[in-house]
Order: structure tokens, then C-alpha cells, then sequence
């Protein structure tokens, strides 16, 4: 199980995007976070993500809004599970947001559980991010 949920991750080969978009102290510190991790706890918080990611399908698939109550506490879990690497500020979950529709790679994650996540995931964030967090 654990083998096929992890199987192929290494974050060492985006090393040099996360250097260059949120610098090197913040690959340094996601490594050593990652990498103090058992495999139980990869695979644990890996599976927390996609619970979420799937909660957020079964939001759009019931034609829920982003801003509404089971939206919003889908958002709120999201930057807790965000929130174990870094703190989560108003423009860190706005950026996330913006990333999760911007980067195919990441927008596939979400669109996987339904056309149109990722777009419903960045609106839920930035709704949150917006009443919730601060800069």
C-alpha cells in the first residue's frame, strides 16, 4: 500500500522550482520535514490530501458554492493540511489557489475528481483566505 500511494515521489526533483519560486530555505526546510517522516506518516498525510481533493469533488458535483458552509470547511481543513510545512497567510492560500488552476500538473490532481475542482478548490481557498486568514 504504501509502496503504490508514494510510489514515484521525490521531491528532490523539483528542487530547483521551489529554490526559485519560494527559495532555498524553503526546499531545505520541506526536505527535512519529508524526510523525518515514517512511511506511515507519508502515506497518512498524503491520504489526508485526497480525502480533501475528493471532498471537493463531490462539492462541485452537487453544485455546491465555494463560499457556502461545506465548501468552506472543506477550505478550512485544506490550509490545516497546508499548514504542517508553513504557515498559512492570506496570500500563500491565494497563491496555492491560483497555482492549483495555473499548473497542469496540479490542476490535474483536482480536475481528476471532476472538471471544473481546481477552479472551485482556488475560489473555496481565496474565499476562506479572505475571511479567515492574515497576511
Amino acid at each position: 500500500m504504501a509502496e503504490e500511494v508514494c510510489d514515484g515521489f521525490d521531491h528532490t526533483a523539483h528542487e530547483q522550482e521551489v529554490a526559485e519560486r519560494w527559495g532555498r530555505e524553503a526546499y531545505a526546510r520541506s526536505g527535512r520535514w519529508w524526510g523525518g517522516l515514517s512511511e506511515a506518516e507519508r502515506v497518512r498525510f498524503r491520504g489526508v490530501h485526497d480525502a480533501i481533493a475528493r471532498d471537493y469533488g463531490r462539492a462541485v458535483a452537487a453544485g455546491l458554492e465555494a463560499g457556502g458552509e461545506e465548501a468552506q470547511d472543506i477550505a478550512r481543513r485544506h490550509c490545516a493540511w497546508l499548514s504542517v510545512t508553513v504557515e498559512t497567510t492570506r496570500a500563500y492560500v491565494t497563491g496555492h489557489g491560483e497555482m492549483y488552476v495555473a499548473d497542469p500538473r496540479f490542476r490535474r490532481n483536482y480536475d481528476r475528481y471532476g472538471d471544473g475542482t481546481a477552479v472551485f478548490v482556488r475560489d473555496a481557498l481565496t474565499i476562506y483566505a479572505q475571511h479567515r486568514l492574515s497576511d
